[in-house]
């Protein structure tokens, strides 16, 4: 995929899924990861959330199978849809393509139930 139908793709998935970043503070590769995910959701205008396991909002994170930080996913902005991008540090580049893959699989995903 060419560097801007990349570009293109990513902001696309950003404005229909948010990202959601597992974490903890005494995670070196989390400590790592953050600033990679920071950059790349302002970069391509994605809501990020950053939380814990061990938090309110982290319980959610067993519900969604999450036990190993740093774990990055996008969840849909109405909830129905959820894709891990991410479990490990990854780079920039490596993101940007899960993302892709993340955005055709919604598509088809979104496509194959629509003709049913």
């Amino acid at each position: 995929v060419a560097e801007e139908e990349k570009i293109k793709t990513i902001r696309k998935f950003a404005s229909k899924f948010d990202l959601v970043l597992f974490a903890s503070d005494d995670c070196p590769y989390c400590k790592a990861f953050l600033p990679v995910v920071t950059g790349f959701a302002k970069e391509h205008g994605f809501i990020l959330s950053v939380t814990g396991l061990d938090t309110p909002q982290g319980k959610i994170a067993t519900k969604l199978g999450v036990r190993s930080v740093p774990t990055l996913v996008a969840i849909s902005k109405d909830a129905a849809q959820l894709f891990e991008l991410a479990r490990g540090f990854i780079s920039f580049s490596e993101l940007q393509d899960n993302v892709v893959l993340g955005h055709a699989y919604s598509t088809e995903k979104a496509q194959s139930s629509g003709k049913r």
